[in-house]
């Protein structure tokens, strides 16, 4: 992982235009601030492509109406949930493009964009950005940072965690061609599976510690905050469900699609811990994979004595 030095100047953008994927599903109630907050960017080389699921609130009208000058298409999405809409949205995002993803509900920093830019490589080098966000209430009140990770970004962390938020992730032009080549999982979360493609193919996670975004909590979110006691609840019932261990099995076998294209030290990690799943108490004292808390760490240990994972 690669964290931005914040205190040394940027370097060069690039000359690659940005395309902004806004997946919705009835956002009608607070999609005009994010909208209003996409035009506030100081980066100005962006179109907007959105997808909707299919909303009965005016959400596309608002789209059209208030995305009108910067709005590049609008399709109806696959209405199979969120996860699936992002993922049509990437397949069919312009060739040679970076992409950002956002969610209907967030207000972006006006420097959004041109931050994420600065801090990655060319456009033909496979490059993840993600970073912090400010964690706010339905009125975007009580604002805190989202916790940071502490042992790094790696297909490790990515094989049970997902610390890169989707709505602060921006994608080079290499990245986006190598995540149309995977069969994306039928694991709700498409951002924690850019996370992990893109890991286990060798891209390289940049992690930005500044927050850059306003990340609205409303009771209605597709995946709300993962941390806190009503996240460590959730992720509790969902071992307890073994809905965890559903999403593993499906990150495995995508994985599996595209074994051989993988690098040697790659496939041996994700063979590590498919065998680990396999002798849970064994994995439990000595686990090949690793959340980012001690805390995450010893729920991982149990999970696995459990045969949870």
């Amino acid at each position: 992982m690669h964290s931005p030095d914040t205190n040394t100047p940027p370097r060069p953008i690039e000359a690659a235009p940005i395309a902004i994927l806004l997946a919705t599903y009835n956002g009608a109630a607070h999609l005009a601030a994010q909208i209003d907050s996409l035009h506030a960017q100081t980066l100005a080389d962006w179109r907007l492509y959105a997808s909707d699921d299919g909303s009965t609130d005016g959400t596309t009208d608002l789209i059209e109406a208030r995305g009108a000058a910067r709005l590049a298409d609008i399709s109806q999405g696959p209405r199979r949930g969120h996860a699936a809409n992002f993922a049509h949205l990437l397949c069919a995002a312009p060739r040679g493009h970076y992409v950002a993803f956002c969610d209907q509900d967030d207000v972006w920093h006006p420097g959004k964009l041109e931050r994420a830019l600065a801090h990655l490589p060319s456009p033909q080098d496979p490059v993840l950005y993600c970073a912090r966000t400010w964690v706010c209430g339905p009125n975007l009140e009580h604002r805190h940072r989202s916790a940071l990770p502490k042992r790094g970004l790696s297909l490790r962390n990515a094989l049970v965690q997902n610390v890169a938020a989707g709505n602060t992730i921006v994608l080079t032009p290499a990245a986006v061609e190598i995540l149309r080549h995977w069969r994306a999982p039928g694991a709700p979360s498409f951002d924690w599976w850019c996370y992990l493609a893109l890991a286990a193919s060798g891209a390289e996670l940049i992690y930005d510690a500044e927050p850059v975004l306003l990340y609205r909590q409303h009771g209605q979110n597709a995946i709300g905050e993962n941390a806190g006691l009503r996240a460590r609840l959730a992720r509790a019932r969902a071992l307890r469900r073994r809905t965890f261990e559903s999403w593993s099995n499906a990150h495995l076998s995508a994985l599996q699609t595209r074994w051989m294209h993988l690098d040697p030290a790659a496939r041996a990690t994700i063979a590590s811990f498919a065998l680990a799943r396999k002798r849970p108490w064994r994995a439990a004292c000595a686990p090949p994979v690793h959340r980012q808390s001690w805390t995450g760490q010893q729920a991982l240990r149990m999970a696995f004595a459990a045969g949870y994972v």
